[in-house]
């Protein structure tokens, strides 16, 4: 018995001591936990400060590749500058020279006087073609205002009125002797005669007399052209002009006739 119990005591001191080192292992675990937890914090704030360089350098890298762009366009401005200031003298003692040209070729120069010389001319035609148009009871006169703009001044018995107080039928008038005019002037001035008029639409505003002074006029002028090309839907000029093309639309589609 003595010997049993000398055995159980010699077992629970073992035991004992067994738990001791146990006890010892377990803090000695927690205290490596501890360390660990610290690490990975550390490793963590690491990492964080890695990717902050990371992008930082991301940042320096573009804004580098920036100045470098930068820096290539500066030294491309800087040749044009040069090369400005190369050209800036070659040409300088040429400035008077073109000033004095800019000055006579300007609108105070020799522009003006051939404008108002050219203006005179379709001023006169236009008066003509418009005289006969109404009897003389229309004219016109072409009055330059500034430099770009051009005034028409319409005059009748009553005296000069604006053009849109005038009627329709009188307007198409106007017009037509404005753009003969323009036409005669323009084909003295390049060389070349006129060959074709053509006339569309616009005898709707007219009435007998004025479609009558209309058709005379054309006649009047009809020596200064190869053809005179008129389109009208008007059925009463049909028998007007030795000539002529009659569209008619029918329900197969438009149908041209030609009469001789």
């Amino acid at each position: 018995a003595m010997e049993a119990i000398e055995r159980i005591k010699s077992q629970i001191s073992e035991k004992r001591k067994r738990l001791k080192h146990v006890s010892e292992e377990i803090s000695n675990i927690e205290l490596l936990k501890k360390e660990l937890n610290k690490l990975e914090a550390y490793s963590d704030a690491v990492n964080k400060r890695i990717e902050e360089f990371r992008q930082r350098k991301d940042e320096l890298s573009e804004r580098l590749t920036k100045l470098v762009s930068i820096k290539s366009v500066r030294e491309e401005l800087l040749k044009r500058k040069a090369r400005l200031r190369s050209v800036i003298s070659e040409t300088g003692s040429k400035e008077k020279t073109y000033s004095a040209l800019v000055e006579i070729c300007g609108s105070l120069g020799i522009q003006d006087w051939l404008l108002r010389r050219y203006l005179s001319a379709i001023e006169s035609d236009a008066n003509d073609i418009l005289g006969l148009l109404t009897d003389g009871e229309l004219s016109v006169r072409l009055v330059p205002e500034g430099t770009e703009k051009l005034a028409v001044r319409i005059s009748d018995h009553l005296g000069e009125r604006p053009y849109e107080s005038y009627s329709g039928g009188e307007e198409f008038r106007i017009d037509f002797a404005l753009r003969l005019a323009l036409s005669r002037t323009l084909a003295q001035r390049s060389g070349f005669p006129l060959r074709t008029l053509i006339i569309d639409e616009g005898f709707g505003s007219q009435d007998e007399q004025g479609l009558q002074k209309l058709l005379e006029a054309i006649f009047d002028v009809s020596a200064e052209f190869e053809k005179i090309i008129v389109i009208s839907h008007l059925p009463q000029l049909k028998n007007s002009f030795p000539a002529r093309l009659e569209v008619e639309k029918t329900a197969e589609g438009s149908k041209v006739r030609v009469f001789a």
